[in-house]
């Protein structure tokens, strides 16, 4: 059995992390609760405005940081983001795919061809290129590695008026399986997390789309607490308990564990 204080030391490791640009986002919490055990980070985002400020926060903490500005949905900038990585740190143990995007909550008739395609621009496709370019320097390495790629319950069951998303989060899901039989033999572990409505921006922004969508007019706080009621434990998740998913599929713990995609919903999604 792993001794549970060296499956969380990742000293010597690196790992890069996706859509960490925002600062109530998973890709932060997750940058940051890894450099507190030990690794070194590459944090990457489409927008700028906050990514810098995350890589500072890392060698704050006496860790290894840079940030790199990448749209996951061109191959070049995800091409120029792991090379860069791996210029700096000469390896990548860990891969978090974290990109993502919300969208307006709309029936499928009204729903743009150019949004459909946005969804899975970012989301199933940044995942795909991201694998792509990062998996042959693991291979070559030869040491094993981790690739925790988030998804959603929403892709588990999809749901009204949020197609494109739903469908987005469900293809990852494959993608991970399909991914994880392919690398079992090279010892790299791929796994994906399915959280439900957390803490975040894109947490607030989608109870308000809830709002928008309602048939009836209703508060901030009589949305919330429908939504609340349909979770057994009646209330959202933390940031930080998504980010320490992530640290159990990245770390040692999570050895034995592949092509699985882990439910983080207080009881709301349970297949």
């Amino acid at each position: 059995m792993t001794n549970t204080a060296s499956a969380y030391d990742f000293q010597g490791k690196v790992a890069l992390i996706t859509g960490a640009g925002r600062k109530r986002g998973i890709g932060r919490a997750t940058a940051l609760r890894l450099a507190e055990h030990g690794a070194d980070i590459a944090v990457s985002d489409v927008r700028w405005e906050e990514l810098q400020t995350v890589a500072d926060e890392i060698c704050a903490m006496g860790r290894q940081a840079f940030a790199i500005q990448a749209d996951v949905t061109k191959p070049a900038d995800v091409e120029a983001m792991v090379a860069e990585t791996m210029q700096r740190f000469q390896r990548i143990d860990i891969l978090v795919n974290n990109a993502g995007l919300a969208l307006p909550m709309k029936p499928v008739v009204d729903i743009a061809e150019s949004e459909w395609d946005l969804a899975f621009d970012v989301m199933p496709k940044g995942t795909f290129l991201c694998c792509k370019y990062v998996v042959p320097h693991m291979i070559a390495r030869g040491e094993g590695g981790k690739i925790v790629s988030v998804s959603s319950q929403a892709g588990k069951s999809g749901q009204a008026l949020s197609a494109p998303y739903s469908a987005a989060k469900a293809a990852i899901i494959n993608f991970t399986q399909s991914l994880a039989l392919e690398l079992a033999y090279h010892k790299i572990n791929v796994n994906a997390i399915c959280p439900g409505i957390v803490g975040t921006d894109m947490g607030a922004w989608a109870l308000d789309g809830y709002a928008k969508v309602s048939r009836k007019p209703r508060t901030a706080e009589e949305i919330q607490q429908l939504v609340l009621s349909k979770i057994p434990l009646r209330r959202f998740a933390r940031v930080d308990e998504v980010a320490d998913l992530i640290m159990f599929l990245a770390s040692a713990q999570a050895d034995y564990m592949t092509g699985q995609a882990l439910n983080l919903t207080g009881g709301q999604t349970m297949h």
